[in-house]
């Protein structure tokens, strides 16, 4: 289930026609959109379970703009957007724990290329080990 502030699809197209005499519109223009993923690096020696579904990714533009999506179970997104210059990151808040982001935020620009990939690497902290000396 993918949730979005503000979708955005430019519909501009052209029309054919088929022998049926039906016609259809077909988008023709360019589009733009971040894909990525959300990867995770866990301590072999965890005993936690963690899955990289329902992350919240940010999409903020340069205007304030912001939309929103989640992860699917396997950790990737994908949001299609207008061409221009985008903030991607991570909620801060929503890790508190012992798994942290090795980095919260990425800039892209969709000017330059019609598709940018994000890639965010989630990583557990590694347990101390204590050795008590008698």
């Amino acid at each position: 289930r993918r949730r979005h502030t503000r979708y955005w699809r430019d519909w501009s197209s052209d029309v054919c026609s088929s022998d049926l005499s039906v016609s259809l519109q077909i988008p023709v223009r360019r589009g733009y959109a971040i894909s990525g993923v959300v990867a995770l690096e866990v301590d072999p020696y965890s005993t936690r379970k963690y899955t990289p579904d329902n992350i919240l990714i940010i999409v903020t533009a340069d205007d304030g703009t912001r939309y929103t999506t989640l992860t699917d179970s396997s950790g990737q997104f994908y949001m299609p957007l207008p061409a221009g210059h985008y903030r991607v990151s991570l909620n801060q808040d929503a890790f508190t724990g012992s798994l942290q982001p090795l980095q919260l935020s990425f800039q892209v620009d969709l000017n330059s290329e019609s598709i940018s990939l994000v890639k965010f690497i989630l990583r557990e902290r590694r347990r101390e080990i204590r050795m008590n000396s008698n």
